[in-house]
């Protein structure tokens, strides 16, 4: 067992320690640890900042904290008229020698049992809490043990049976080449956060998804969030965006997804070549408002043509790739005519 070094608690008059009761017979936490003398104390929210069911706690109401492995680290029974705890063993082994129960970096996970219904939240529930950080505390604002200080406090919680992260919306706004993608929770439990990936019309035939950005979550939380990631230039063409919500435990969900089209903005678009110079290949692209015949040639300063890139229809709203390969032509300047049905430039 490690050794850890002496408790001091500094907290403020207003907060006042509840005996820990003995535990319900009825309830699923009577194999709860004791406390051992080695262990940090969670104060439990005001009566009206703890809801179970929907409706406020009462006294005899039970909440105990586990570890990711699904071990019970400790229980309180909560008092109504007082500020009440739950003191939790953070040996680094259970009694058995077997059982790690907190080490720094992991989640803390809650489990309620409602005394008046006899309901137990459990994994397969939310039981979703948020944290005040602001104090010396071994928990973050998202529920992540840290070791060295003593005293943890819980400012809401609530037991629902809802999802662990509940998906409220997830839109795709475009803005001329631009898609801003917008999506809200209603409630979060052990949300690191999102994935962002997007499937353009050539992954759509392997059904590859691209990774754009992770945006973090707000760990466990009762009230809505906001979130937004805007994805920029896009070429024209279909694209598909989707939410990978993955736990701090790794765990993870894919969400619906959202589908955008990019157009162009003109009768045709043509990029730059790239690289310009170039020796001995540039590359260059195309799209097109509407779909149509398409020549694309390379011609030189004589006016002679070098080089048919491209003769055939051209579907619209997508990007087409073309590449000039000049290993066999003499150094020197070369010009690009590209004509449509209703457009031609060189």
């Amino acid at each position: 067992m490690k050794s850890l070094r002496p408790l001091v608690l500094l907290i403020g008059a207003a907060f006042l320690f509840a005996p820990l009761q003995s535990a319900n017979a009825q309830s699923p936490f009577t194999s709860c640890p004791a406390a051992t003398g080695q262990t940090f104390t969670v104060i439990l929210p005001d009566p009206a900042n703890l809801t179970i069911g929907g409706t406020q706690a009462q006294t005899g109401d039970e909440i105990a904290l586990y570890n990711a492995n699904g071990d019970c680290a400790g229980v309180g029974v909560y008092d109504a008229s007082s500020t009440s705890s739950i003191a939790a063993t953070i040996d680094d082994q259970a009694p058995g020698g077997n059982t790690v129960y907190f080490t720094d970096g992991d989640q803390l996970y809650f489990q309620v049992w409602d005394n008046s219904s006899n309901t137990h939240y459990d994994e397969n529930a939310t039981v979703s809490a948020t944290f005040d950080a602001s104090q010396s505390a071994p928990v973050d604002n998202n529920g992540i043990y840290n070791s060295g200080e003593s005293l943890s406090i819980v400012q809401t919680m609530s037991a629902n049976g809802a999802l662990p992260v509940e998906l409220t919306a997830f839109d795709a706004l475009l803005m001329d080449r631009d898609v801003i993608l917008r999506w809200e929770t209603a409630t979060e439990t052990v949300n690191a956060g999102f994935e962002v990936q997007m499937q353009t019309e050539a992954d759509q035939a392997f059904e590859a998804w691209t990774n754009l950005s992770f945006v973090e979550g707000r760990g466990t939380t009762a009230e809505a969030q906001a979130y937004e990631h805007r994805v920029t230039d896009l070429a024209p063409g279909l694209y598909r965006f989707r939410l990978k919500q993955v736990d701090f435990d790794g765990t993870f969900e894919y969400h619906p997804e959202v589908e955008v089209t990019v157009e162009s903005p003109e009768t045709f678009m043509l990029s730059s070549a790239y690289p310009n110079p170039f020796n001995p290949q540039t590359t260059f692209t195309l799209a097109l408002q509407s779909a149509q015949n398409v020549t694309v040639e390379v011609y030189n300063t004589l006016g002679q043509r070098v080089a048919q890139l491209y003769d055939g229809r051209l579907e619209a709203n997508r990007t087409h790739q073309f590449t000039f390969e000049a290993r066999d032509l003499a150094s020197g300047l070369y010009i690009l005519s590209v004509r449509g049905d209703r457009f031609a430039q060189s």
